[in-house]
């Protein structure tokens, strides 16, 4: 559905670049809450039960959800100037977005 949404936006259709960002804003939601709902999983639980939870906390903790957007910007950038050294960085992200669910429990 992205990719729909930066095709209307490259093609140059009136509201093509809100859409494009749009979607794109919403693309990172979903990893922000597809990352959330997978730091707090253990065996048994149900995935659809943890996405709403994750899309919640996404919504209601916008520094936690921040700090989980610069570190994917991390990796991003070390994939760029480093390809190796994004898969290290990707168990960094990994480990924010558990702190980020730790902190957010602890408010």
């Amino acid at each position: 559905m992205v990719w729909v949404d930066v095709l209307a936006a490259r093609a140059g259709l009136p509201g093509g670049p809100l859409v494009g960002a749009v979607g794109v804003f919403a693309l990172i939601g979903v990893v922000v809450a597809l990352l959330r709902a997978a730091a707090v999983w253990a065996p048994g639980d149900s995935w659809r039960a943890l996405l709403a939870d994750a899309g919640r906390r996404t919504v209601l903790d916008p520094a936690g959800s921040f700090l989980i957007v610069c570190g994917l910007g991390v990796v991003a950038l070390s994939a760029t100037f480093v390809a190796p050294l994004a898969v290290p960085v990707l168990g960094a992200v990994a480990a924010a977005a558990v702190a980020v669910e730790e902190r957010y429990r602890h408010r």
